[in-house]
């Protein structure tokens, strides 16, 4: 009887099997349903900070290469970038602007600080009449170039015939001609000619610096009277025929020197070739710059330093180098202050 119902049972043994085969091929078939997948919210790019830069604005007459070069190597050393421009606007001042170097005070100079509270601003040659927290100064005392007009116009001049027509309502009023007298005297104590006339040298005049050129020219014509060598005309006072006037009689055509008078003056004189300057004062702003620069940097304001008055524009027939050295010599000790202008001491 059992053998009866083997092949039954084979037969459901393996419709068993079958079924779970189809149903297995059945499961691989299917097409898995999608994962869901979340939304990401996009991150806007984080801007880039500028960078950090010393800004040299150059806004008059072309820089020394001495002052150039004393800015970009600061920044070089202080991991800065260097940019010029001719101008400055608040949009020229980004975050990342330290420092501003300006040749003069822009008329928008307090509206520019304001501005831009987390910048230093130096000023070359101007003062910061407003007392700006974030501005500081390199000026030239007027004292000290009162005292290296009347130095140099005694060092050229031949038999200590030198003169000056100065301006005595400056920011030191007559103080000027008595520092200009001081500094001729520095080179030659007395200054006694030998020749006559035998006259106190410097011989001087100073008036207003609005005075009319007649009065200046009358000036000219009494001071020539003593036989001039050289003389230091105040800008207001460099007009064409004041120089006539002052060189009409003069101790170098004496002397067998041709024409050749000996004028001296400042940067602020007019330079259209009328009067042949042999010298012209104007100020070394680097070695003040050098000591502000690193507290600048650091964030400090409302400094000053003195600039050391320097020649431009030399006839080195006239001026020798050896006497460009003693007048770089004597420049520096009065910029630190070694040589005190009011007095020759």
């Amino acid at each position: 009887m059992t053998n009866r119902f083997r092949p039954h049972c084979f037969l459901i043994f393996f419709a068993i099997l079958l079924a779970a085969f189809l149903a297995g091929c059945s499961t691989l078939n299917r097409t898995p349903a999608p994962t869901p997948t979340s939304s990401a919210t996009a991150i806007p790019p984080t801007p880039t900070a500028p960078a950090a830069e010393i800004l040299w604005v150059e806004t008059q007459t072309a820089a020394n290469d001495i002052l150039v070069k004393t800015i970009t190597d600061f920044a070089s050393a202080n991991a800065l970038q260097y940019r010029t421009l001719s101008a400055i606007t608040p949009a020229d001042i980004t975050s990342g602007t330290k420092i501003v170097v300006i040749d003069g005070a822009p008329s928008d100079l307090s509206s520019l600080a304001s501005a831009a509270a987390g910048t230093q601003f130096i000023l070359l040659g101007a003062g910061n009449p407003g007392g700006l927290n974030n501005v500081s100064t390199v000026q030239a005392k007027p004292e000290d170039e009162a005292f290296m007009a009347g130095y140099l116009t005694m060092l050229i001049a031949n038999d200590w015939r030198a003169g000056g027509l100065l301006a005595n309502d400056g920011p030191i009023g007559s103080a000027y001609t008595d520092d200009f007298i001081n500094g001729a005297q520095f080179v030659c104590g007395k200054c006694n000619p030998f020749y006559s006339p035998i006259v106190n040298f410097p011989a001087t005049a100073s008036e207003p610096s609005i005075s009319p050129s007649t009065t200046w020219t009358v000036d000219a014509g009494t001071l020539s009277q003593n036989w001039l060598s050289s003389a230091f005309l105040a800008p207001s006072a460099a007009l064409p025929d004041v120089a006539t006037a002052l060189s009409a009689q003069n101790f170098n055509v004496m002397n067998g020197d041709s024409n050749l008078f000996f004028f001296v003056s400042t940067t602020a004189a007019p330079q259209d070739g009328s009067i042949p300057w042999v010298a012209l004062l104007g100020a070394d702003y680097s070695a003040g710059l050098q000591e502000i620069l690193p507290q600048a940097l650091a964030g400090q304001g409302n400094l000053t330093a003195s600039a050391q008055i320097a020649l431009t524009d030399i006839n080195p027939d006239v001026v020798t180098p050896a006497k460009q050295a003693l007048f770089n010599q004597t420049a520096a000790n009065l910029a630190t202050g070694n040589i005190i202008p009011s007095t020759i001491q």
